[in-house]
C-alpha cells in the first residue's frame, strides 16, 4: 500500500462511525422533538385590537310654547299705566287685560325652550324692539321706564347653570345671556321657560302690539 493510501478496513472503520454518529445525532433530535407538547408553553405572545364609536356632537333646541298673549284691554281710569308679569299672570291697572290674557288672567303664559340637542347650550336673546319702543314707537313720550322685561321663570332656575336672567331685564335690540347651560336632551330638565313683565303707558298707541324675539343657541364649554 502507498503512502497515503487508505486501506479498505480504514474506510469501512469511517463508515461504521459515521453512520453511529448519524445514528446518534438523529436520536439526539427525535428526543428533543419528543419533548415538544401541543399544550401551552412558557412563551407566549398578545396582541391588542380596538372598538372604536364616534358621537356626533348635536346642537338644537325648538320652541314648544311661542308666544305670551297679555290679551287686550286698557289702562284702568286715572292711572297712569298698568303692569302684567307672565310668570304667574299676575296684574295691576290692566282693565280688560286681567280677564282675556293668560300673561295678565292670573293663569300666567310663558314661552317655553326645550334643548333637543345632545350638548349643554347657552341660549341668549334678542329682541326685535327696544323696550322703549314695545308700546310707544317712538310717537309718545312713554314716561314710564321699564316697558317690557324678560327673565326666566323662577321655578326653571336650576335646569340652568351660571349667567342667567334671574331677575327681569330690559329687552333689547344687543343679544342678551338668557339662560348658560341648560341640560340637554334625555335629562327633565332640559326645557326652560321665559317670563315677560310689562308696563303699559296711558298714552301708548292704540291697536296691535307685537314684537318678535329670537334666541340663539351655542354649545356651552
Amino acid at each position: 500500500m502507498k503512502k497515503g493510501e487508505v486501506s479498505n478496513g480504514a474506510l469501512a472503520a469511517l463508515v461504521v462511525v459515521a453512520l453511529i454518529v448519524s445514528v446518534f445525532g438523529f436520536t439526539m433530535i427525535m428526543g428533543k422533538i419528543g419533548k415538544i407538547g401541543y399544550g401551552p408553553t412558557a412563551a407566549a405572545t398578545s396582541a391588542k385590537g380596538k372598538v372604536n364609536l364616534s358621537i356626533t356632537q348635536t346642537l338644537s333646541f325648538n320652541m314648544t310654547d311661542d308666544m305670551i298673549d297679555f290679551g287686550t284691554g286698557t289702562v284702568a281710569t286715572g292711572k297712569t299705566y298698568a303692569w302684567c308679569d307672565s310668570e304667574d299672570g299676575s296684574s295691576g291697572n290692566a282693565s280688560g287685560f286681567n280677564v282675556t290674557g293668560p300673561g295678565c288672567n292670573g293663569t300666567g303664559d310663558t314661552i317655553a325652550l326645550w334643548n333637543d340637542g345632545n350638548v349643554r347650550a347657552n341660549i341668549s336673546v334678542t329682541s326685535d324692539e327696544n323696550a322703549t319702543d314695545f308700546f310707544c314707537e317712538g310717537t309718545s313720550p312713554c314716561d314710564v321706564n321699564n316697558l317690557a322685561q324678560f327673565k326666566y321663570k323662577t321655578s326653571d332656575a336650576t335646569y340652568c347653570t351660571t349667567g342667567n336672567v334671574t331677575t327681569y331685564t330690559e329687552f333689547t335690540k344687543a343679544e342678551q345671556p338668557f339662560c348658560q347651560g341648560l341640560q340637554a336632551l334625555g335629562n327633565p330638565n332640559a326645557l326652560v321657560k321665559m317670563s315677560v313683565y310689562v308696563r303699559i303707558p296711558s298714552d301708548a298707541k292704540t291697536g296691535l302690539h307685537e314684537n318678535n324675539v329670537t334666541f340663539t343657541a351655542y354649545v356651552n364649554t
